[in-house]
Order: structure tokens, then C-alpha cells, then sequence
């Protein structure tokens, strides 16, 4: 019996779509003070005071367009955002902030807990899961990334059947898709940057192999 086992859980697996969770390396920002402070973004930029993420309904991928992993892992560290941001400094003291980030072999750090707001993209945050990867655009994004992402995202869906859309930080300005119907953004001066990250390219390949080897279609 014990020989079969190894064949049993694969299909116990494969039948209920279970989804393996990914291996993670820690690497904790959350202070009491980014809480407080995002506590006071969100009650500012959507009006819910808590920085408790409830629920989420989207998961945003993203690129640090920084090569390095140090520098990477660097940027999101302090709780409070840099004066070489200007801009997103003046409407929020909190730092960016990610879930994840994902180095260029594919390995996944943990940043924030899954029940904890991050800031990563206007309008959405206070219902995105957001995931980081190490690198620039269609230079010097791989192949293990993507793997890794569309095993990510895969799991996160289990865990979070509220979930259902996805899309890539270039997408989120596009009115046309379906995931614009969850902005919210209540300072009225607070504009949209211009992103490009993680790429056409990459967000292709992610959802070709989320569909081809997970089965998933998430909107966009």
C-alpha cells in the first residue's frame, strides 16, 4: 500500500484542486508605526478606518525595476516613504509596501501578512494582494518568475475565493477592464502615476501558464 501513496495524493491533489503552498523566506516590514500609518491612509483615501484587508478581491503584479534583490528588499523596509518620492510622500506618510516579492530564480519572500494593507497601487490597495518581482521589464525578468508568480497566485486563489481578478501594475489605469469597478480613491487631487511594469509581455506568459497548468482565469 505504502508504494501507492505517492500516486494516491497526486490525484487526491490533481481531483480537488488543491494547490501545494510555496515555499516563503521572511522578510517582515510591519512596524506598529506602518500600521498606524497606513491605518491613517486608508481612512483618508477610502474611507475605512482600519488597515486591516479584508476580503480581496485582485491581485496586482508588479516589477521593483531594480535588478538587485537588496536594493529591492531595501525599498519597501521603512514604514515611512522617502523624500526621493515627493509626489506619493504628499498624499500619505506610509511607505510602499508589497506582500511579496520575488526574486529573478524564483524565490518568494514574505513583506507584509496577507491582513495588512499594503501600498502598491493607487485606488486599489485597500482590496489588492501585491506581488513584486525583482527586476525590469522584459530585460531582466525570467522565466523562474514567472513559474513562481503563477504558483503564487494559484494558492492565493485557494486561500482567497474572493478573489477574482488579476492583472499587471501597467493595467490598472484601464477604465475599459473589469477590475475598474473597484476604485475607490476619495482625495480628488490624488492623480494616477504612469506605470509600465511588469510588462505585456510577462503578464501573457503568467496567464497562458495559469491557465495551462492551474486551470485559472482570473479577470482582468
Amino acid at each position: 500500500m505504502k508504494k501507492y501513496l505517492p500516486l494516491i495524493l497526486f490525484l487526491f491533489l490533481t481531483l480537488t484542486g488543491a494547490v501545494k503552498k510555496p515555499d516563503f523566506t521572511d522578510y517582515p516590514i510591519v512596524t506598529a508605526e506602518r500600521l498606524e500609518l497606513t491605518k491613517q491612509y486608508c481612512k483618508d483615501h477610502y474611507g475605512m478606518d482600519t488597515y486591516e484587508l479584508k476580503d480581496p478581491k485582485m491581485i496586482v503584479v508588479h516589477s521593483t525595476e531594480m535588478s538587485s534583490l537588496k536594493d529591492s528588499l531595501g525599498c519597501f523596509k521603512p514604514a515611512k516613504m522617502g523624500d526621493d518620492r515627493p509626489y506619493l510622500q504628499a498624499f500619505g506618510a506610509v511607505n510602499v509596501g508589497i506582500h511579496f516579492v520575488i526574486d529573478k530564480t524564483g524565490k518568494i519572500y514574505t513583506l507584509l501578512p496577507l491582513n495588512i494593507v499594503a501600498r502598491h497601487t493607487i485606488g486599489f490597495n485597500y482590496t489588492a494582494i501585491g506581488i513584486e518581482n525583482v527586476g525590469k521589464k522584459n530585460v531582466d525578468l525570467t522565466a523562474a518568475q514567472i513559474e513562481a508568480n503563477a504558483h503564487l497566485i494559484a494558492w492565493l486563489a485557494e486561500q482567497f475565493p474572493s478573489v477574482e481578478y488579476m492583472i499587471g501594475h501597467y493595467e490598472y489605469t484601464n477604465k475599459k477592464l473589469p477590475h475598474y469597478a473597484l476604485y475607490i480613491e476619495n482625495v480628488t487631487n490624488y492623480k494616477f502615476t504612469q506605470k509600465t511594469d511588469p510588462g505585456k509581455y510577462f503578464m501573457t506568459e503568467l496567464r497562458k501558464l495559469l491557465k495551462k497548468k492551474y486551470n485559472l482565469e482570473l479577470k482582468d
